[in-house]
């Protein structure tokens, strides 16, 4: 098959390796001929057998030849339009409507469902109605009722429909990009929907994994932790109004009431000292974070670069490597950690309990702040701001049971972490030279009271002797004259040093 022969610089047109499996630019127009093309058994086994194409085409080729037939938004979608090129598609989805496979042919293409969505692509006159066939959609998007979500596709052209003349269009999966941070930064946040929390990274969230890294690295310098603190500052002010409802009760609060204050507390408590998200829930509720902007402060303790072995990811993406990096994060209270394992050859659980103040994490980054260290047995205090991926298991260099010991952590993907190492002030740069200065100041000081000291000595000597009468001595004190001061020295014989000890010898 072409699409698994080695390639050069140019990736083969999705058109070609269709070509190749027997479909061709004309059978494609067989599906807008037809009124209803999912119900009538031609037409519906065409549309299937392209979904089960394209879910097995390589990714970068669907993306270089998007690129290369990139359309204007005044082009119009006509007869002009090369019938089984692809497109990438950005509009807004209007509708999504289920159609379930008989047994035949879910037996045959291994899905049960195929999904039509109506879309609204840019044009010039404005939008213009499109239709796309789909294997999947976003689950949290409703079914068969009005939609207004911003989507898009890497999507087979197939002709426009002979009824209404709008464009119809295959693809493997429909794209969505909600209003949030992920959505502007251009990530199919329905990606995440394969991850699977408190488990090992799969082989299906490499994907999400590396399109979340792409999107990190699409915001701009020190956007994420500016928009993580702002947040902080949001989420802080929701607790302290909670807080707030809780303390001025009339009535007496119940013990649910009572604990939930007290947790109240210690999170405001901790998120105003630590400027960083509080920690338990993630583990708790990773369900509830998977996408979300997370900002945490900890320890770095390990901080590995991962090389991208994967030709496909370096091409498509650009990423050639990554930064890993385990960290200890503080608790905002101890936490009593239960796990429960199987020894070797025995079917019971062992349960087991400890109290923890701490916890690990992992933060994946593009790039690291320059000077900063890598390896191991490493001590240095970060901030992190990255969108949190999964809370995922990963093996330990302990070993229990002569196997490696496994741990979960919240697992976050970001941009850079932000290194707590305090900067040297403009003092502290020029301390030594400020220091130097002080010091040769203070010598020259001494040295000026020592010489004017010397100077009034001198002048005091010349004031004495002019003082005085002739050469005769100065006259002191008559009491001291008459004091007798002996020097009892021994009067021994009068030997030469040594002598003794050359006659010993």
């Amino acid at each position: 098959m072409p699409s698994e022969k080695r390639v050069g610089q140019v990736p083969l047109r999705p058109r070609e390796i269709l070509a190749d499996v027997g479909i061709k630019a004309e059978q494609l127009r067989d599906i807008y001929h037809v009124e209803s093309p999912l119900e009538e058994t031609d037409t519906r086994t065409l549309i299937l057998r392209l979904l089960y194409r394209l879910a097995r085409m390589p990714q970068r080729n669907l993306e270089y030849w998007a690129q290369k037939n990139e359309r204007p938004e005044n082009a119009l979608w006509n007869g002009a339009t090369p019938i089984g090129d692809v497109f990438a598609l950005r509009g807004v989805l209007r509708e999504i409507n289920a159609f379930t496979l008989n047994d035949a042919d879910q037996m045959k293409f291994g899905k049960k469902q195929v999904f039509r969505c109506q879309l609204s692509l840019p044009s010039s006159a404005g939008t213009r109605p499109a239709i796309l066939y789909t294997s999947t959609v976003p689950i949290r998007l409703p079914l068969d009722e009005p939609v207004d979500a911003a989507c898009g596709a890497l999507a087979i052209f197939a002709g426009n429909d002979d009824a209404t003349g709008n464009p119809l269009f295959i693809a493997d999966r429909l794209a969505w990009y909600p209003d949030s941070l992920l959505g502007d930064l251009k990530m199919d946040v329905s990606l995440l929907e394969n991850v699977q929390n408190s488990k090992p990274l799969r082989g299906e969230e490499y994907e999400a994994f590396y399109q979340m890294l792409a999107a990190a690295r699409r915001s701009a310098a020190d956007e994420l932790p500016r928009r993580a603190y702002n947040q902080l500052r949001y989420e802080t002010g929701e607790l302290q109004a909670a807080l707030m409802k809780l303390e001025n009760n009339a009535v007496p609060l119940t013990e649910d009431e009572q604990l939930e204050k007290k947790v109240l507390e210690t999170r405001l408590d901790y998120m105003r000292k630590n400027a960083s998200h509080p920690f338990v829930p993630l583990v708790e509720h990773p369900d509830r974070f998977n996408g979300e902007l997370i900002m945490l402060r900890g320890t770095a303790y390990r901080i590995v670069k991962v090389r991208v072995t994967e030709p496909e990811i370096r091409k498509r993406l650009g990423i050639n490597h990554y930064f890993q990096i385990d960290m200890r994060v503080n608790l905002e209270h101890k936490v009593k950690l239960i796990t429960s394992r199987t020894a070797e050859g025995e079917s019971a659980k062992i349960r087991e309990e400890k109290i923890v103040t701490q916890h690990p994490a992992t933060f994946c980054a593009l790039s690291l702040p320059p000077g900063m260290p890598t390896g191991d047995h490493l001590l240095e205090p970060i901030r992190v701001a990255g969108f949190y991926f999964k809370n995922w298991q990963y093996q330990t260099a302990q070993m229990r049971d002569d196997q490696a010991a496994e741990r979960v952590a919240p697992m976050l993907i970001g941009r850079e972490p932000v290194w707590d190492v305090r900067k040297r002030s403009e003092l502290e740069k020029y301390g030594g030279v400020i220091v130097g200065m002080l010091f040769l100041l203070v010598l020259a000081g001494i040295w000026g009271i020592v010489w004017w000291t010397g100077r009034s000595d001198i002048a005091f000597g010349k004031k004495i002797r002019a003082a005085s009468v002739g050469d005769a001595p100065p006259v002191f004190d008559t009491e001291l004259e008459n004091i007798e001061i002996s020097f009892p020295f021994d009067e021994g014989p009068k030997t030469p040093p040594g002598a003794d000890r050359e006659n010993d010898a």
